[in-house]
């Protein structure tokens, strides 16, 4: 085996070279990634040159990869720092969520930190507008219980963020709303 780079995910390559039936010679190429026994690529080439211009393109892709990767890490890090939480206590947000029917739930901001948030399920009032669905707006300070939970919000590299959940994930609702979100409850 030969490594062909040195960085955050080496490949090696391991070449074979076996004569056929016909006389003729095979050139199989294995790849490894990282420290890895299993390979990862299993090639065969009627010729040395088609092997060695394979490896050449796979280690290409590999180098682009392992840079995109690193330039990605260096913006979301670039990212984090600049990062100002956008919420405050008493900040309202939602869960939508559901395959045949659309649940919401409520949550309020109770406690806020740099990238982290606590929250509290908060009651919700809902308005039939239809068969079986309608509108559900939150009722801010009707607690449903004293069970907090901490969120870590995930910055993404352009500055943006999400607060992941079991069910997709949270938005920040805009308490100037009137009209609520939509939910339905046919199964």
């Amino acid at each position: 085996m030969e490594p062909t780079r040195k960085g955050v995910v080496m490949l090696t390559f391991e070449r074979e070279y076996e004569t056929l039936r016909d006389g003729s010679l095979s050139f199989a190429v294995k790849s490894f990634r990282g420290k890895g026994k299993k390979h990862i690529k299993y090639y065969s080439f009627r010729d040395k040159e088609s092997a060695e211009k394979w490896i050449a393109e796979v280690d290409a892709n590999e180098q682009a990869l392992d840079k995109s990767k690193r330039d990605e890490k260096a913006a979301r890090e670039a990212a984090k720092g600049a990062f100002v939480n956008p919420f405050e206590v008493g900040s309202v947000l939602y869960n939508s969520w559901g395959y045949d029917q659309t649940n919401v739930d409520w949550y309020e901001v109770v406690r806020v930190s740099k990238r982290s948030i606590w929250v509290t399920g908060i009651a919700k009032d809902v308005e039939e507008t239809g068969f079986m669905c309608g509108r559900s707006r939150p009722v801010p300070g009707a607690w449903l219980g004293l069970n907090t939970r901490c969120k870590t919000l995930r910055v993404n590299p352009d500055g943006s963020y999400s607060i992941p959940v079991r069910h997709g994930s949270m938005t920040a609702y805009d308490a100037s709303r009137t009209d609520g979100v939509y939910c339905s409850w046919y199964a």
